[in-house]
């Protein structure tokens, strides 16, 4: 199992360059992950409470077309032993044109970036809770 799920996230991190690569990057490799950090820190004060874990994949920001694109999955812990993951779920966040819109400061998320987060979120969880 947990080869599948290395060679899914092998596939989805070469789906996210092969789509870079016709996109130029807003943020750089280390901004990219800076956020994704901070996703994943706030994510257990907001989204990671409920139903649903998240595992987060990674981030891609288009320059051209202001948006990006976050890729992750729910994981589900059914007992200590089985966790279950989704297939890939990508929320797509627009009107993305500076970092300053993403992060507050080096470590927090701005308030607007994590409402459109909140958003999207809701809406995955909801279509893939009613699969």
């Amino acid at each position: 199992m947990k080869i599948l799920i290395m060679l899914v996230m092998m596939m989805v991190g070469n789906a996210v360059y092969a789509n870079s690569a016709e996109r130029e990057e807003l943020f750089s490799p280390e901004q990219n992950n800076q956020i994704v950090k901070a996703i994943d820190y706030i994510c257990g004060d907001i989204w990671c409470e409920g139903y649903y874990d998240y595992k987060f994949i990674g981030l891609s920001c288009d320059k051209g077309g202001q948006d990006c694109d976050l890729s992750f999955q729910f994981k589900e812990s059914f007992d200590d032993r089985r966790v279950q993951y989704s297939p890939v779920q990508v929320c797509h966040i627009d009107g993305i044109s500076s970092f300053n819109q993403v992060m507050e400061d080096d470590q927090y998320l701005q308030f607007g970036f994590i409402n459109k987060l909140n958003d999207c979120f809701e809406e995955l969880a909801e279509a893939y809770h009613g699969h």
